[in-house]
């Protein structure tokens, strides 16, 4: 519910070309969620056995332009093992052998 409320506040995703190493009179005063965050969300997602929402994530991350909860942003191996964990906990190993053919690829 958290990150939901976060996510629906006025610019709170703005654009990701803003960095923290942008002049500070260029910085919106968003919070800009990073792959640990997300990683977090995706952690929250496999506790719950939300497999659904964790591939959901997951294409987020790798969209061109992002999604409705994160920007785009490079998935890394603990977003990939968090998936893995997603799986695990939905009982889903035709997911599993997908998400592992994907990072071995």
């Amino acid at each position: 519910r958290l990150w939901n409320l976060m996510r629906t506040q006025q610019d709170f995703f703005s654009s990701a070309t803003v960095t923290l190493s942008s002049p500070p009179d260029k910085r919106p005063a968003t919070i800009l969620p990073d792959v640990k965050a997300a990683n977090i969300l995706m952690n929250c997602y496999a506790k719950l056995g939300d497999l659904d929402s964790a591939m959901d994530l997951l294409g987020q991350m790798n969209s061109s332009d992002g999604g409705a909860d994160v920007p785009r942003m490079e998935p890394n191996l603990v977003t990939y093992n968090t998936l893995l964990d997603a799986c695990q906990k939905a009982g889903d190993l035709d997911a599993a052998m997908d998400v592992y053919g994907g990072l071995v690829n």
